[in-house]
């Protein structure tokens, strides 16, 4: 398990980008319903979160 760090937007692009690189081959990301902290997650970040997923090969 890699956690990702998030701020008051969602899980960090940065951090997200840094735990790709560790070679993940799963990352589980709910941004809107039943979140358990019950945050959600604008689309500017979640656009930013793919972004940082872009190339990568985890499902």
């Amino acid at each position: 398990m890699i956690p990702v760090p998030r701020d008051e937007r969602g899980p960090r692009p940065d951090a997200l980008a840094d735990a790709v690189r560790r070679k993940p081959v799963l990352f589980i990301y709910q941004p809107h319903a039943h979140s358990p902290a019950g945050h959600s997650v604008d689309p500017a970040r979640s656009a930013e979160l793919a972004a940082a997923l872009h190339g990568s090969e985890p499902w």
